[in-house]
Formats: structure tokens, C-alpha cells, sequence
């Protein structure tokens, strides 16, 4: 199960604040011992759109994310440099190479 998330900025000038937002999420949640989930982000050619994958095993493994102290974190400080909520898409895995 997994899910795309789509982040828009209010201003490109937050552009790499949101980066920075991205990477410490990112590095809370690999701390994170017993995970049911994995979150990569992404940055775009277009400096108002990141994008984030969330794949987890099952809801609780979603839920579990959701609930994480890191996840809370970093939703406080973006709201102030997003334009909405993010937009997600419900994709599943077709193939990787990792």
C-alpha cells in the first residue's frame, strides 16, 4: 500500500525550508525503531511542488506514521509554507529495483 502526496508552496521563496523540512522528517523517521512504513521525499523541477511516498504495510503501519512525533513536527512548520493540504493519491507498486 502506498500513498503519493503532493505538497504546494505558497511562495518558491520557501523553497528550501521545505527541503530542509523534508530531509529532517525524513531522518526522524529512519531513527524510528519497529517502522511499518517507509517516506521518501521529493523536490520537483518547479520550486513550489515537493512530493512524498508513503509506503506502508498496512493501516497501522499508515496510522502509524501519522501518529509519529516527527510526522507532528513537521506538519506544524509546514502549514506556514503550504498553500493547501496536501493533495494524495491512493498508488500501489509496480516494480523497483531496489
Amino acid at each position: 500500500m502506498a500513498l503519493l502526496v503532493e505538497y504546494t508552496l505558497k511562495n518558491a521563496a520557501d523553497h528550501d525550508a521545505q527541503a530542509a523540512a523534508m530531509e529532517t522528517l525524513c531522518a526522524a523517521l529512519k531513527a524510528l525503531t519497529d517502522r511499518r512504513f517507509s517516506y521518501q521525499g521529493f523536490a520537483s523541477e518547479d520550486p513550489l511542488r515537493f512530493y512524498g511516498v508513503l509506503q506502508y504495510d498496512d493501516d497501522a503501519g499508515k496510522q502509524q506514521f501519522l501518529d509519529s512525533a516527527a510526522f507532528k513536527t513537521y506538519q506544524t512548520g509546514a502549514r506556514k509554507r503550504l498553500a493547501g493540504p496536501p493533495k494524495t493519491t491512493p498508488i500501489r507498486a509496480s516494480g523497483s529495483s531496489l
